[in-house]
């Protein structure tokens, strides 16, 4: 569990998990059987829900990188698994930035079950990576970025953008809905490029 913690919402390898279990059992790892069991266990358990990658189209002409993203079924799961506190966290912001992602993705997943949507991340050959796609059962698809602080915003829109105008260009249905999703220091708006910025406090359910 401290391992998956550690790597929450990220798409490390079985190779790094491997690893971490070693480091983390004073130098003696898991053999990579041991770790599948664990994990499937931890599935059945709803501890582990997984983030699988999105492809637009069954055939697309884009190599899409097809590993899932680490993601526990709860950010609250990853925080005690790592014993983490405020003032650690305030000191990590990239592992903060990683929980807030997931407790973002924990959001989002409640909403798409309850309209039957599915959550995922984009990540392809080009290094265009969208840390989580929704998509309906007809077809229509929204884009998410997250972002922990607003001053983020710029970079994350542009990922948006170029995700869509990659999809127009191939004739392919563009987004619903572009969103950037962040911590701190914003107010809920819509940008002149058509990208939504969400705080938040305004999306948890």
């Amino acid at each position: 569990m401290a391992s998956l913690a550690r790597n929450e919402s990220t798409l490390a390898s079985k190779r790094t998990l491997l690893a971490d279990t070693a480091e983390l059992n004073d130098g003696v790892p898991l053999s990579e059987r041991t770790l599948g069991e664990y994990v499937s266990v931890l599935r059945r358990m709803f501890f582990v829900c997984d983030i699988p990658a999105w492809s637009p189209v069954l055939r697309s002409p884009v190599r899409i990188r097809s590993a899932s993203k680490h993601h526990l079924a709860d950010p609250s799961l990853a925080v005690a698994a790592l014993g983490a506190t405020p003032e650690s966290l305030m000191g990590d912001l990239k592992t903060m930035g990683f929980l807030f992602e997931s407790l973002v993705a924990h959001e989002l997943i409640v909403y798409a079950r309850a309209m039957d949507a599915k959550v995922m991340h984009y990540n392809d050959d080009t290094n265009l990576e969208v840390d989580l796609i929704v998509q309906a059962r007809d077809g229509r698809w929204g884009a998410f970025e997250v972002k922990l602080g607003a001053d983020q915003e710029d970079a994350a829109a542009a990922n948006l953008n170029r995700l869509e105008a990659k999809m127009v260009k191939r004739g392919e249905r563009g987004p619903s809905v572009k969103a950037v999703v962040v911590g701190v220091g914003a107010v809920a708006h819509t940008r002149e490029d058509g990208v939504k910025v969400i705080p938040i406090d305004a999306l948890t359910a």
